[in-house]
């Protein structure tokens, strides 16, 4: 979904950046794994389509057993990145 240019706030631009973390016991161990590759002019559409990369990235490199097994989990968030032209 794509807001209207009134919901930005500014002039900045996002990227993704995406780590892949295993909750197994106590301990919690992520990497990065993405960086990007898609540049938002909101924060708002950054974020919200950080749901859906995350989604797509788990699911098409990962096996539901090693999912389970592993306890796999996407965390990810927006960077600013500089002010769009």
């Amino acid at each position: 979904m794509k807001y209207p240019p009134s919901h930005s706030q500014n002039l900045m631009k996002f990227v993704i950046v995406i780590y892949l973390c295993s909750f197994i016991g106590m301990e919690n161990n992520c990497h990065q794994i993405g960086y990007g590759p898609y540049e938002y002019t909101s924060y708002p559409d950054c974020i919200l389509d950080g749901y859906r990369v995350s989604h797509i990235t788990l699911k098409r490199d990962h096996t539901l057993e090693e999912i389970n097994e592993k306890k796999l989990a996407i965390k990810f968030y927006c960077k600013e990145i500089g002010e769009t032209t």
